[in-house]
């Protein structure tokens, strides 16, 4: 990790309507020789980050996911990858990719 300080001044705009991208995977991490598995997508908008989080443990059913923030820019779709957990709830060393 890096920490280092920062400008805040240096901030064109900030956006409060984030739009999320969650990918559950069904798919066996103990298995990684078994590339089949589902993937279900889902977007959010309208909360924040904890209400996001909230919805993905209510929601998850022990299932892997992937959490990343949408944007568009200049008609380009961007994700950024935030968090992945495995099926136990654990940090993923792989990301459910899109």
């Amino acid at each position: 990790m890096n920490v280092r300080k920062i400008d805040p001044r240096d901030i064109a705009y900030i956006e409060d309507q984030c739009i999320y991208r969650v990918y559950f995977s069904d798919r066996e991490p103990d298995a990684p020789e078994i590339e089949a598995g589902n993937t279900f997508e889902w977007e959010i908008s309208g909360a924040d980050i904890e209400q996001v989080i909230d919805w993905i443990n209510e929601n998850r059913l022990d299932r892997a996911y992937s959490l990343y923030l949408y944007t568009d820019r200049n008609h380009e779709r961007i994700l950024y990858h935030l968090i992945s957990k495995d099926r136990y709830g654990n940090p993923a060393a792989t990301k459910v990719d899109p």
